[in-house]
């Protein structure tokens, strides 16, 4: 396998944006134009987005079953990436430094166009996640006390950032809220459950690590605010079960978290003060519990 492929291999799996920089920033030091590397990428995402299966299913997944809405999106999305990267690669100048950047901003679209991930509204994504043993031991020890195997299948739930939105609402998309807002929330839970019910093997909601559960967020700051504008996730009806494992992921996994956390100047500040510490967190809601509280998501 050339190494171009192996690069490629390794950007379409990556997961969040700092994991698709580092393999792109990679990539300036191969020996191509740069027209040559913004034409490997621009026809290898077209591959993608041509292949007629991923309107209906992710191919990882394929006996899974989405509501119509959610694909019909996913659809949209996938035509308007499509036509952005063919009107790159006509251009007189194709440039890699364009490309990349086009690339990196729209990480939640070619999310999208994979298949991988699909919006359940413009504040939300969802994602399908199987239960495996790259997880630490002390995560795996705690999913299966909560009634979990290895190789079951969950939901994992993305916050869309804020360049996400802005480029959501670029292609036409109508975005009514701003950025963590609580109707988001309660309407992604409200269609997980109409999710759940389509598919009775998907066990529940979980998320593998974030910052966004841990339990200091919702204390004070010196300012007389909570850390964050979303403790409405304080409440356990919206997250169900949490387990503190910051002290067994890696470095690069913490330094993700701790680039998510920061990107509101705020609570950079404070981070950088010792104020806040950055703590992360994994998820599970199970599907019995998720259904049995459908009308609080109303």
């Amino acid at each position: 396998m050339l190494v171009t492929d192996i690069i490629l291999k390794y950007w379409w799996s990556t997961r969040y944006v700092p994991e698709s920089e580092s393999i792109l920033g990679f990539f300036d030091k191969v020996s191509l134009s740069g027209k040559e590397k913004a034409k490997l990428f621009l026809n290898s995402l077209l591959d993608i987005a041509n292949d007629i299966k991923l309107e209906k299913i992710d191919l990882r997944f394929p006996d899974y079953k989405l509501p119509e809405t959610i694909l019909k999106d996913n659809i949209k999305v996938r035509a308007l990436v499509k036509k952005k990267a063919r009107q790159l690669l006509t251009k007189e100048a194709l440039d890699w430094k364009e490309t990349k950047a086009f690339l990196i901003e729209n990480h939640e679209n070619i999310k999208r166009v994979q298949n991988h991930w699909f919006a359940a509204n413009p504040g939300l994504l969802l994602e399908w996640v199987k239960i495996t043993d790259v997880y630490s031991k002390l995560l795996i020890d705690w999913l299966i006390s909560l009634g979990l195997n290895l190789g079951d299948d969950t939901i994992h739930l993305h916050i869309i950032s804020n360049n996400g939105r802005k480029k959501i609402k670029e292609m036409g998309f109508n975005v009514p809220y701003d950025h963590w807002d609580k109707s988001y929330y309660k309407n992604t839970l409200s269609k997980c459950v109409d999710i759940m019910e389509m598919n009775p093997k998907v066990k529940g909601l979980f998320c593998d690590a974030s910052w966004v559960h841990n339990p200091h967020n919702f204390e004070l700051a010196p300012d007389g605010k909570p850390f964050v504008s979303f403790d409405f996730l304080k409440e356990p009806k919206f997250v169900g079960e949490t387990l503190d494992i910051t002290d067994c992921i890696s470095q690069r996994d913490y330094s993700t978290q701790l680039l998510f956390a920061s990107r509101s100047p705020r609570r950079k500040q404070y981070i950088e003060e010792y104020v806040y510490k950055v703590r992360v967190v994994a998820s599970f809601y199970s599907r019995e519990r998720l259904i049995a509280n459908k009308e609080a998501f109303k």
